[in-house]
């Protein structure tokens, strides 16, 4: 993920992220991808001090025709909402998340609700140590669609390395600077 605007606590955020996948399905049943994807997104976040924000996504995904029975899935565009509050700061926090995925083939004459996939995910994310996250929850299939469960459990597990920050630029992180926002003479 490539961030281009950092809100450094709240205010809005923008990112653009590409995402590679190897195939892992099985051919005949639509279980995972049978080539290799790639996803580039752009991502808007706006997040609010007192513990709440709000992000939306907008992808391309670049995959090889799959079919099953009367679906054939080609390239996608990728849609996101996402809402998280923080119950507990760098500990606990509870997320909610919408996508759908879009078929871009123009064969596709006729989208019907299997080629609209959509689905609800619920989940609470845990910190034991700033640079791990582990996360646990569920998801409903909001349509019939390609790949939206009908219930869906998950669990999930985020490295982030944290990097030393210095706001004021001035080569002392901020940790040891006396005055982080304000550069040594």
């Amino acid at each position: 993920k490539w961030r281009i605007l950092d809100h450094e606590g709240d205010g809005p955020g923008l990112a653009l992220l590409g995402e590679l996948t190897f195939p892992s399905g099985a051919e005949g049943s639509f279980s995972g991808n049978t080539t290799v994807t790639f996803e580039p997104r752009v991502l808007f976040e706006w997040a609010f001090d007192f513990g709440f924000r709000a992000a939306a996504s907008l992808g391309y995904r670049v995959r090889g025709d799959q079919s099953y029975r009367n679906v054939t899935v080609g390239n996608e565009v990728t849609l996101s909402a996402a809402a998280e509050y923080v119950i507990i700061e760098d500990t606990l926090a509870l997320d909610a998340e919408v996508w759908a995925k879009l078929s871009a083939d123009p064969r596709v004459t006729d989208l019907g609700s299997e080629e609209l996939p959509a689905e609800l995910l619920l989940a609470a994310r845990w910190w034991p140590h700033e640079e791990h996250a582990l996360n646990f929850g569920l998801g409903r299939g909001l349509s019939n669609g390609y790949g939206a469960p009908n219930f869906r459990v998950f669990i999930g597990y985020a490295f982030t390395l944290q990097t030393p920050k210095d706001r004021d630029l001035d080569g002392i992180i901020d940790d040891d600077d006396r005055c982080p926002d304000d550069p040594e003479d």
